[in-house]
């Protein structure tokens, strides 16, 4: 009976070690063909990217990074959703968005609206880019589009409040 348990008790410890080793396998082997991107707003401006951002916030955003380099900001005033658009399209290589925004995107749902927009007309496939995009597959993929970096600007949208003086 002892010898069960300690062959039993063996058993489990190699399968946790052949887990722990094939989960750390795969970690290496995923951050070793993610691709270099850019890491922060800096460096994006440094390497001389064109940044979407929506209009509302430009000045803010000009203000914490001066562009005295070879990057540029390219103020929307449409909604951030539509910035993926505008990566697919060419127009700026990396874009300032919410966090909801960027769940949108990885579920999809941009660009099935961008996709109903050009089926109904509301857009032509050179700005829905349904079926194309200037991504290395040719094809418009959202879930390519990756967060980057710390936040970029912080807007309070909720204050606490009370009755009374």
């Amino acid at each position: 009976l002892s010898a069960q348990v300690a062959t039993m008790f063996f058993q489990l410890f190699v399968l946790v070690v052949v887990a722990s080793y094939k989960a750390k396998l795969a970690s290496i082997l995923i951050l070793n063909n993610l691709g270099t991107g850019i890491s922060s707003v800096e460096e994006a401006l440094n390497s001389g990217y064109t940044i979407c951002v929506a209009a509302a916030i430009e000045p803010t955003i000009r203000l914490n990074y001066p562009t005295t380099r070879t990057g540029n900001f390219l103020a929307y005033t449409g909604s951030s959703g539509d910035f993926a658009r505008h990566m697919h399209a060419g127009k700026c290589e990396a874009a300032v968005i919410h966090k909801k925004k960027i769940e949108q995107l990885h579920a999809g749902w941009i660009q099935e609206s961008d996709c109903k927009k050009v089926k109904d007309g509301a857009l032509t496939e050179n700005e829905g880019r349904c079926e194309t995009s200037v991504s290395p597959k040719g094809e418009r993929d959202d879930c390519s589009i990756r967060q980057v970096g710390e936040i970029v600007l912080s807007i309070p949208i909720a204050f606490p409040i009370r009755n009374g003086p």
